[in-house]
């Protein structure tokens, strides 16, 4: 381990030896942003309602192939692709960050994400809205608070993970992180925190530490999901960066690809094994809480969900070759009881 003068963490992420051949979920919730699998009537709404100085897009282009221990298949992934190569030319002043927050009938909530965004000090954020086709006043909301939406998307979509997809395809960040409804930064400060973080030494991921929240009170915290506990290899133990906190280079997307969307709950689990384990990311962890995520998430609703989420994180691991159990997945769980606050 190497610590940078920033006080935080830097990992080079080498070939662990608990993966054998093949390709995968990180974070705890997701916001309001709570669908099932099943399609959804098309909404009433056109597909984009908000366009605020945003460039055109650039050309989509087709990711990453992977092995799975059972099987070989290849996965096409749309992913937008630059123009322009600036991974050689990064200095944090010039990144321009894209922001993704998913929503189905977020109306009570998606402001306060909106708002959230909307405070940055950070001028390059390009904030991206996907909305699954809601029928309560989520569109309304957004319009009344898209100082600094620069796209919004709303038809049905097929679950959380087919709507980060749409996001990413629209995406021109150098940097891209998700922040879904209900969400929020801990300061004005957030991003630019973060952009920091993932400039020089070659750093490609960074993460911080996320604070649980009573959705009823967000001032109350349950507890400190500590992305610390994080490496690699713990990845048998369920244990990954806080999903909310993560921000990525484009190049990661471009090398490992999209969502599995055939994931209901844990397919930002399944990502993460495929961005530490297989493409051997390096990455950066800052001790710091920067982001809120109220209780009340698909991953949070009693035994049922967390037994759903373990099943869905040992099939990620199948999938790309990682050997664990569900014994090893549920020592999680005494480890987020710690964390209470």
């Amino acid at each position: 381990m190497e610590y940078d003068g920033g006080g935080g963490e830097i990992h080079w992420n080498t070939n662990d030896p608990i993966r054998s051949t093949g390709p995968s979920r990180a974070g705890d919730r997701y916001g309001d942003v709570f669908r099932s699998g099943a399609v959804r009537p098309a909404g009433r709404y056109p597909l984009h309602l908000c366009s605020f100085g945003r460039e055109e897009a650039h050309g989509i282009g087709y990711g990453s192939t992977y092995l799975e221990s059972s099987r070989r298949r290849t996965v096409r992934s749309r992913i937008l692709e630059r123009r322009e190569d600036r991974s050689s030319s990064w200095t944090w002043q010039s990144v321009r960050v894209s922001i993704i927050t998913a929503v189905y009938n977020g109306g009570d909530s998606i402001a306060s994400t909106l708002q959230s965004v909307a405070q940055q000090d950070y001028d390059a954020i390009e904030h991206i809205v996907v909305d699954g086709g809601s029928t309560d006043c989520t569109l309304a909301t957004v319009e009344q608070n898209c100082a600094r939406v620069a796209r919004l998307i709303s038809e049905p979509d097929h679950g959380v993970y087919d709507a980060f997809n749409k996001g990413l395809r629209e995406a021109t960040g150098d940097a891209i992180t998700f922040l879904n409804c209900g969400d929020t930064y801990v300061s004005a400060k957030v991003v630019s925190r973060m952009v920091e973080g993932l400039s020089g030494d070659g750093i490609q991921a960074v993460f911080t530490d996320v604070l649980v929240v009573d959705w009823r009170n967000p001032d109350r915290v349950i507890r400190r999901y500590s992305s610390g506990n994080f490496s690699p290899k713990r990845m048998v133990y369920g244990l990954m960066p806080a999903h909310p906190s993560l921000f990525l280079r484009r190049e990661v997307y471009q090398r490992v690809g999209e969502y599995d969307s055939s994931f209901r709950i844990a397919g930002d689990f399944e990502h993460c094994l495929r961005v530490f384990l297989t493409a051997s990311t390096r990455y950066r962890y800052l001790k710091e809480a920067l982001v809120r995520m109220p209780t009340g998430g698909i991953s949070n609703r009693g035994w049922r969900s967390k037994l759903a989420i373990t099943r869905e994180m040992y099939k990620a691991c199948a999938m790309n070759g990682v050997r664990t159990s569900y014994a090893k997945l549920c020592l999680r769980f005494p480890l987020k009881i710690l964390e209470m606050i």
